[in-house]
């Protein structure tokens, strides 16, 4: 991640929580559970991150990244569990 990001920088979180860069999911997470993403979102479309900075952290496909987006703006946090792109990659297998 780009280290020029001020953890100083905070924006509203998911559930309504102050959140800056050091509340985000550590690089090593491969369990996405609906909050993590919505995490993702919220930091993203906040301007804490950019996109680019979450695909190269987290290994996410622009694609899944959408899917995201669009469930969490769909439902917020209990529209997010697993997505289409999850099951698409678990066929493909």
């Amino acid at each position: 991640m780009n280290e020029k990001l001020s953890p100083l920088k905070r924006i509203t979180g998911p559930r309504g929580e102050l959140m800056d860069v050091h509340d985000l999911p550590k690089p090593t997470c491969r369990r996405w559970t609906p909050y993590r993403k919505a995490q993702i979102v919220v930091a993203v479309e906040g301007g804490l991150i950019t996109f680019d900075e979450a695909a190269t952290r987290w290994n996410i496909s622009a694609e899944e990244y959408g899917a995201w987006k669009r469930d969490y703006k769909r439902s917020l946090i209990d529209g997010m569990c697993v997505s289409q792109v999850q099951i698409n990659r678990r066929d493909a297998k």
